[in-house]
């Protein structure tokens, strides 16, 4: 996941400096600028990997994270009740 987020910001990086030319503000002007620049795409990069990465994981844990959830509410209650998971919905009549 680490070089997915740095090969992305190096190519949103170069793409949006070659829009761009930082070099016209001369010597330590046009370097901070440009390092300022870099550092809020990497920082954004990071920022937006990092949600799809959490809700993607939240996603496909989410089956488990149920039955624990029934697990745990049973000790906590003292029911020991079966739980049937089932991803179909079935109408009752």
């Amino acid at each position: 996941m680490a070089w997915l987020i740095w090969a992305t910001s190096e190519q949103v990086i170069s793409s949006i400096l070659s829009r761009f030319d930082f070099q016209q503000l001369s010597g330590f002007w046009g370097d901070t600028v440009e390092f300022l620049f870099k550092t809020i795409i990497m920082g954004l990069t990071i920022s937006v990997y990092l949600k799809i990465f959490r809700y993607s994981l939240l996603l496909v844990l989410t089956p488990s994270f149920i039955r624990f959830s029934h697990k745990i509410q049973c000790i906590e209650l003292g029911e020991m009740q079966e739980y049937s998971f089932k991803l179909r919905y079935e109408e009752h009549t």
